[in-house]
């Protein structure tokens, strides 16, 4: 993902004519996209992450067997 923003910010730097292509804006678009599932991802598996010790946490005080 790094290097995808990366590669973005030098290709603009590089080209900065091409911000108006249609094509270099879906990229920027796909890019953008893909930040925002990978950040839901983490934020998600953070969540689980602490409910599976909360409910680790109540199963060991009501001795529950595995």
């Amino acid at each position: 993902m790094a290097s995808n923003t990366t590669a973005a910010i030098e290709h603009l730097n590089k080209n900065p004519l091409r911000i108006n292509e249609p094509q270099y804006q879906q990229y920027l678009k796909s890019n953008a996209e893909a930040a925002s599932n990978l950040a839901a991802l983490v934020k998600d598996l953070v969540e689980y992450g602490k409910t599976r010790t909360t409910l680790e946490a109540y199963e060991r005080k009501l001795e529950v067997p595995k």
